[in-house]
């Protein structure tokens, strides 16, 4: 249940002649953290950081009208809430994005759509972008103490969802975008990409004209933190690429790869037999199969070029 709505804030006109309200709320199991750790004039000055750094592209607070964008879109909703939330939990098993690992996260953004009284069937012309903000995560260490460094991190999440994701969905015109895996994991990518540009825009500038150094750090720690989880997405996003992938200790040749050699040897150098470990439909190398003992794993495909060399251990 919302507890109470914090403002309804668009600094700029999103659309000429179709505005959508930008709308801050927080779920009533939220309120006790939120009083301890943010205050309406924080809330209002992070707002304002996030509005002056913005990026010159289309986001939420301003838009090209020549650019197409989802029309079903009724408004924009931030919403403080903890990992407990019922109500985003019953999203994220009616929505195709994001997936059930959305609670690990600091924050997630996701499209849903109004149910019909009527007929209970979700009115896809009127929807809602909708930013659930874990304050339980932002704001508290493990044991439940009170991070130092909350507010900045809250600033750099929320950059990373407004100017990644929200603008994502606001150009997505079909739900069919989001079905692919490698899709869902570029939009990932992209988002981290829009939290780093903007932390480092706002870093940048703050150095020139602040001696608010403790800030200053907790920024630029943060950035760190974002640089190095994006790092972790194109890692992911590498691997699903590659016409040798690795999960445990199967090797799976892409279909549109030409094998041309898997080779394992044992540690004396001499070649194991891999009829009985390669299944030629599947193209998938299983060496769970082998004895226990250590062995190395030679795969080349050409078309796209690769080799890959691996010291894998069966235990």
């Amino acid at each position: 249940m919302k507890l109470f709505v914090i403002a309804m804030l668009c600094t700029s006109p999103l659309f000429a002649q179709d505005q959508i309200p930008l709308k801050f709320s927080i779920e009533e199991e939220a309120g006790p953290i939120f009083e301890k750790v943010l205050t309406k004039d924080q809330l209002n000055r992070v707002i304002g950081l996030l509005d002056k750094y913005k990026p010159e592209a289309n986001n939420i607070f301003q838009w090209d009208p020549q650019t197409p964008r989802r029309k079903s879109i009724q408004k924009v909703e931030i919403t403080f809430t903890t990992r407990n939330d019922l109500r985003f939990n019953q999203h994220i098993t009616e929505s195709n994005f994001p997936n059930e690992s959305a609670l690990d996260k600091s924050a997630t953004t996701i499209l849903w759509s109004e149910i019909n009284p009527a007929s209970k069937i979700a009115d896809h012309t009127k929807q809602t972008i909708e930013v659930f903000v874990f304050l339980d995560r932002v704001f508290l260490q493990s044991n439940g103490t009170i991070r130092i460094d909350g507010i900045t991190r809250l600033i750099g999440i929320l950059a990373h969802e407004m100017f990644g994701n929200v603008t994502k969905f606001l150009h997505i015109e079909t739900d069919k975008d989001v079905e692919s895996h490698l899709h869902r994991i570029n939009i990932e990518i992209n988002a981290f990409q829009a939290g780093i540009d903007f932390l480092e825009r706002l870093i940048n500038d703050l150095k020139q004209n602040t001696s608010e150094n403790a800030f200053i750090d907790g920024l630029q720690n943060n950035l760190n933190e974002q640089i190095t989880m994006q790092a972790q997405w194109i890692q992911i996003r590498d691997s699903l690429l590659s016409p040798i992938h690795q999960n445990q200790n199967k090797f799976f040749i892409s279909d549109s790869a030409d094998l041309e050699l898997i080779n394992i040897y044992n540690l004396n150098g001499e070649p194991i037999d891999t009829d009985r470990l390669y299944n030629e439909n599947t193209r998938t190398l299983n060496t769970n199969l082998l004895p226990k003992g250590t062995y190395i794993v030679h795969i080349r495909v050409a078309n796209p070029d690769q080799e890959t060399i691996k010291r894998i251990v069966i235990f």
